[in-house]
């Protein structure tokens, strides 16, 4: 299993679509007690919190990777 869930978002400066990751157990954390995440594009270094939208995102792509690591076993 990766610990870091890699999914894609789009930078805010240049509307860029870029890779993001973030440690899968922060995100599972801040998901289950809907906390802000904290995004980062890499190709300005911009932070941002997740909109609504990219939260679903985000919970869509974590629920994906859990599948496919158990489909590994």
């Amino acid at each position: 299993m990766n610990s870091e869930l890699r999914f894609p978002v789009h930078c805010p400066l240049c509307d860029q679509e870029v890779l993001t990751q973030i440690p899968r157990a922060a995100v599972a954390r801040a998901l289950s007690a809907g906390a802000i995440i904290r995004l980062r594009s890499s190709c300005h270094g911009v932070r941002w919190d997740a909109t609504d939208g990219e939260v679903e995102q985000i919970r869509q792509y974590l629920e994906a990777a859990r599948v496919s690591d158990h489909a590994e076993y």
